[in-house]
């Protein structure tokens, strides 16, 4: 089938890469949606609301800490009532990381169009909104004074816009999908830093076996110019209505992924694990849990 074998692509060609973070890297990607991809809010799901908490690298001081909550609602419509042209969704989303003494807030607004294409999906989506950063300092120098030591950076905090687009197409069981984030190269002059834009392809498979047992392919591979990092999830899915799924994955030849998630009627709860060995992490565990509630799309 054409699917499988694209997403076998997807993994080959960004199973060699070298890590990089300028946005923040989530195990659980791929559950239901992306968030990097405003095309894939509101695809599988009518509404959904999706909560992740991540520490990564823990024993290391000033690593990665991440939480994104966002939500999303398909009720838009262009056409007629019964035979629409077109569906969409609309979303909320907020993100917060912080590394080291440096904080980023960012909020945007996910919004896309949904075209029917035989028995799949194509759709086309904007995330216009705004990034903060933050650098709160804390130094304790012999003087405060910049013209004694201008090199001591004072407390900052800037705020610009931001945005990004991405276009997936998918069906009941697939997807797969193109992005980019920082679409502005928003640029912070006050830290002297500019945002990179960020390239995305994500791509999912679930092959059911029978009603009771299906495995499930998650692929992610993206790239800022400089750097590029990919990640691979396989899951077990056990179960028809209820599921409980055991799943195994893989990052950078630096990284591997434990996953243990739960769906419970309309709630979902996921446990992800990351061990690292590479030179910044030396030998340590990343954490993150993932909370959602959803109402599945039936007409898929």
């Amino acid at each position: 089938m054409l699917i499988p074998k694209t997403l076998t692509i997807i993994l080959l060609v960004f199973s060699a890469s070298v890590y990089g973070q300028q946005d923040p890297l989530f195990a659980s990607e791929g559950q239901r949606s992306f968030w990097f991809n405003p095309a894939s809010i509101g695809t599988f799901n009518t509404f959904s609301i999706n909560s992740i908490a991540r520490t990564q690298w823990n024993g290391v001081a000033g690593g990665p800490a991440s939480i994104e909550l966002n939500g999303a609602f398909k009720g838009l419509k262009i056409g007629s009532k019964e035979t629409p042209f077109s569906t969409g969704a609309v979303g909320l989303s907020y993100r917060f990381e912080t590394i080291g003494n440096s904080r980023s807030n960012q909020l945007t607004v996910p919004l896309n169009l949904q075209f029917k294409l035989s028995d799949s999906y194509l759709s086309i989506g904007i995330s216009p909104g705004l990034h903060n950063l933050e650098f709160p300092g804390g130094w304790v120098p012999p003087s405060t004074d910049p013209e004694v030591d201008p090199a001591i950076p004072p407390r900052v905090n800037q705020t610009q816009f931001t945005a990004g687009a991405g276009v997936q197409w998918y069906g009941r069981r697939f997807s797969l999908g193109l992005s980019s984030t920082h679409l502005t190269t928003e640029k912070f002059d006050a830290l002297n830093y500019q945002a990179a834009r960020h390239y995305y392809v994500n791509g999912s498979y679930v092959h059911p076996f029978n009603e009771k047992f299906a495995l499930s392919a998650i692929a992610v591979g993206r790239a800022d110019g400089a750097t590029a990092s990919a990640q691979g999830l396989l899951s077990a899915i056990f179960g028809e209505k209820n599921k409980v799924s055991v799943g195994l994955g893989y990052r950078n030849g630096n990284s591997v992924i434990g996953a243990v998630t739960a769906r419970y009627n309309k709630f979902y709860v996921g446990y992800f694990v990351e061990y690292f060995d590479s030179i910044l992490s030396n030998g340590t565990f990343s954490h993150e849990i993932r909370i959602a509630f959803e109402l599945f799309d039936e007409s898929l």
